[in-house]
């Protein structure tokens, strides 16, 4: 076990070595990314949002020396945001044989909100190591989307079932369009249903991580280029809302690699 250890110090310091030939000073790599991002949006009522999604990519480093650079990406990203919450337990509804049925009302939002974005970091390692931290920021211009909003009974939906009259929808839930059924089973009613409502497409925020370069190919020792695979963790808050109308808020965790080549 321990020759085990010794070789894998081993293994880690060539690739430091490696690594920090490469990043020398005017050193310049280029690649691609893909990553995971999920976390939490808050709208004007403080109401939380889970979301998720993807980002992919292309990413280019400027090395100033071994320890310090700047980082820029090219992004294109989609998340999806989703509340669910129930706003009456027993809701009573009448069946066609006359017997009333006691079922939860759920009220459910949700939006895809896609954007391009560009994001400019500086990078620094930690300590001569293969561990960088980052900081910077994210400008996006976010797309159309899609919003919809609706009411629903949780239960029996395959049965006809008489609401209230669509006037009697309690005032927090202002129209934005015409409140309609959903289909003929008259059990959800659709309060929105289209773009993101009076959203803001300039999306700005700050971002900070970290980053772990690790060189898993030699391209030319002499000329110092190598494939460098890099797992990152990238923090995102956003200064700016998605819409006008909810205020919606979002921060978010991008977990993915980066793979790179040295130019």
């Amino acid at each position: 076990m321990k020759h085990l250890f010794v070789l894998f110090a081993c293994i880690c310091f060539a690739h430091s070595n490696n690594l920090f030939a490469q990043n020398v000073a005017g050193s310049v790599e280029v690649g691609v990314y893909s990553a995971y991002e999920f976390g939490t949006t808050e709208d004007k009522y403080k109401d939380s949002y889970k979301n998720s999604g993807y980002s992919v990519g292309l990413v280019s480093e400027y090395h100033f020396n071994s320890s310090i650079a700047i980082l820029g990406s090219i992004s294109y990203e989609v998340l999806k945001l989703y509340r669910e919450e129930s706003i009456l337990d027993d809701y009573p509804y009448t069946l066609p044989d006359g017997s009333i049925l006691f079922t939860p009302m759920m009220y459910m939002h949700k939006l895809d909100v896609p954007q391009l974005a560009v994001s400019v970091l500086g990078k620094a390692s930690i300590l001569n190591t293969n561990i960088s931290i980052l900081t910077g920021f994210k400008l996006g211009i976010l797309s159309a989307g899609n919003e919809n909003e609706s009411m629903s009974l949780a239960s029996n939906r395959d049965k006809r079932v008489s609401f209230p009259p669509l006037d009697s929808i309690p005032d927090v839930f202002p129209s934005r369009q015409a409140v309609r059924y959903s289909d003929d089973s008259r059990t959800t009613l659709i309060i929105y249903d289209g773009e993101i409502y009076q959203r803001k497409s300039l999306q700005l925020g700050l971002t900070a991580g970290l980053q772990y370069d690790l060189p898993i190919y030699t391209l030319d020792e002499a000329a110092q280029k190598f494939v460098t695979l890099t797992p990152s963790v990238l923090f995102n808050y956003n200064l700016t809302t998605y819409s006008d109308y909810e205020k919606l808020r979002a921060w978010n965790v991008s977990a993915g690699f980066v793979l790179k080549v040295g130019l």
